[in-house]
């Protein structure tokens, strides 16, 4: 199977296409900048592989949550590609994306809390379970306050379940606090090769739609804080 895959959710801009077991991957700044290198950097990786957007089997992107820039572009992107070589686009959850990456790197581990930081003192959090070789949500995205943090219920007695993600640095006294932990969190972010990694499941499981059907996840409704927000957070 051949799929394009790119995620611009946080500070890093990643893509990747995989040709079966062949990988070709670049990965740059993301952010703001995302917007104006991410075609630039799929025609590349598209180039490194040797074929075209039309010997694809779909175009797949980070939905969110994340940054709103980032999950606007990766979307348009994806869209404007897809509807072009006529095919179908995948849209593939952030937090999940962390733990795929996290999962990759500490195998013995099945349970993952991912925690992106949402700025405005708040974090995205979502939890994955790994049971016979796939996937499960055991908590959907939801933003949260840092003090509101908990593991799933059934979680709380396993030894085998992780917190992952980019939050630590942003706040690691709540994380640390609320959640009791006893080993150090995983730094991992989402990016195009757990993508990769990911899609070949998630098309087997009929989730590929047009492109006129994508639509980023932002959860947050608001974008922008006013002043005294602003204030108020930096206290």
């Amino acid at each position: 199977m051949k799929f394009l895959t790119m995620d611009t959710s946080t500070e890093l801009m990643s893509v990747a296409v995989g040709i079966d077991d062949q990988v070709f991957h670049d990965e740059g700044a993301g952010g703001a900048q995302s917007s104006a290198h991410l075609i630039a950097m799929v025609m590349l990786v598209l180039k490194q592989a040797g074929i075209g957007l039309k010997d694809l089997n779909a175009i797949v992107f980070s939905h969110g949550p994340g940054s709103f820039t980032g999950l606007r572009t990766a979307c348009a992107v994806s869209q404007g590609l897809a509807l072009g070589a006529d095919l179908p686009v995948i849209g593939i959850d952030s937090l999940l994306a962390m733990a795929q990456n996290a999962k990759s790197e500490h195998p013995q581990f099945n349970r993952f809390l991912s925690l992106m930081d949402a700025r405005m003192n708040q974090m995205y959090a979502g939890a994955y379970e790994w049971h016979n070789n796939q996937w499960s949500m055991a908590m959907a995205p939801v933003l949260i306050e840092p003090q509101q943090l908990s593991w799933p219920a059934h979680w709380h007695d396993d030894d085998h379940k992780r917190v992952c993600g980019n939050a630590f640095a942003a706040h690691q006294t709540h994380i640390g606090n609320e959640l009791k932990l006893l080993s150090d969190p995983i730094y991992s972010l989402p990016n195009a090769l757990a993508l990769l990694t990911l899609a070949p499941h998630t098309w087997r499981n009929g989730h590929a739609m047009d492109p006129d059907q994508a639509f980023p996840v932002y959860i947050r409704d608001k974008v922008a804080q006013t002043t005294a927000e602003r204030n108020q957070a930096s206290l």
